[in-house]
């Protein structure tokens, strides 16, 4: 019977230190007498009793060691991973800061840009006025259409649809375009005040210097008010063998004639004026 108790009370062995609790009641148990009513234990079979809470007390000890050993284990490991984990977000704050920076010298950047990029375009803007206004006044051909070119580029400057390396560029090619008249020739119908009055008349274009045919005869130039505009000058006309010789180059840009070197009939005063 007494060996039954020892086998209930100690079973809670499991519960951590509950084999000391069995250890008390049993004793007190025993002290109150409250098992004098019992059968009797031999010496022996107490002292396997006690060997064996003796040995159940040593696995408990045993278990308790190992428990208390992986749990010291578990809190080292969560410590270590607590530190790396620390470490990185430390790790990631500093990276946080440098992009952060990275994008604060960007944003600098832009603005410094965007800022010359308008300083420039405000210089392209008046400089592209400037020149339309001297094709507008400059020399007697296509006027409009080379005008037109530049109004589309001011219009889209002002309107800062442009970014300032296009508009160079823009620039940069109708300028090209300019110089190229200097090195071709051509024949047009156009229509000028000649006298105060529209005038029909062929056009004649040698690099950048006009001659204009009136009434398939009379060749007269272009000069100068005092504005500086060009206008037809009834007055300039050329002599007989000066007009001779632009109605050949006439013949030679229209195909009418084979070409042959010809020497223009302005003196280099004139030209200089051109």
């Amino acid at each position: 019977m007494l060996l039954g108790y020892f086998k209930v009370l100690f079973g809670m062995r499991y519960f951590g230190l509950g084999f000391v609790f069995s250890l008390v009641v049993v004793f007190l148990l025993l002290s109150l007498g409250f098992l004098s009513g019992q059968e009797e234990v031999s010496e022996e079979e107490l002292r396997e009793e006690i060997r064996q809470i003796e040995r159940d007390i040593a696995e408990e000890r045993e278990f308790f060691q190992k428990f208390v050993e992986q749990e010291n284990q578990a809190l080292k490991e969560r410590k270590l991973e607590r530190e790396a984990l620390a470490q990185e977000i430390g790790e990631r704050i500093g990276d946080i800061r440098a992009i952060n920076q990275e994008i604060f010298q960007l944003e600098t950047k832009i603005k410094e840009i965007a800022s010359f990029n308008d300083l420039v375009n405000d210089y392209l803007l008046a400089f592209a006025r400037e020149l339309k206004t001297s094709i507008e006044e400059g020399i007697p051909f296509e006027r409009e259409k080379r005008a037109a070119v530049l109004s589309i580029l001011i219009s889209d400057l002002e309107k800062g649809a442009v970014s300032a390396n296009e508009a160079f560029s823009r620039i940069n090619n109708f300028l090209a375009s300019e110089i190229a008249l200097g090195y071709d020739s051509q024949n047009l119908k156009v229509i000028e005040k000649v006298g105060g009055l529209d005038r029909e008349f062929e056009l004649l274009r040698i690099g950048r210097i006009f001659f204009a045919l009136i009434d398939g005869e009379k060749i007269v130039l272009w000069n100068l008010d005092e504005e500086g505009k060009y206008y037809l000058d009834p007055d300039q006309e050329l002599s007989i063998n000066q007009t001779r010789t632009i109605k050949n180059i006439s013949a030679m840009l229209q195909g009418r004639k084979a070409p042959e070197i010809t020497n223009i009939p302005l003196d280099v005063k004139q030209l200089l004026e051109k």
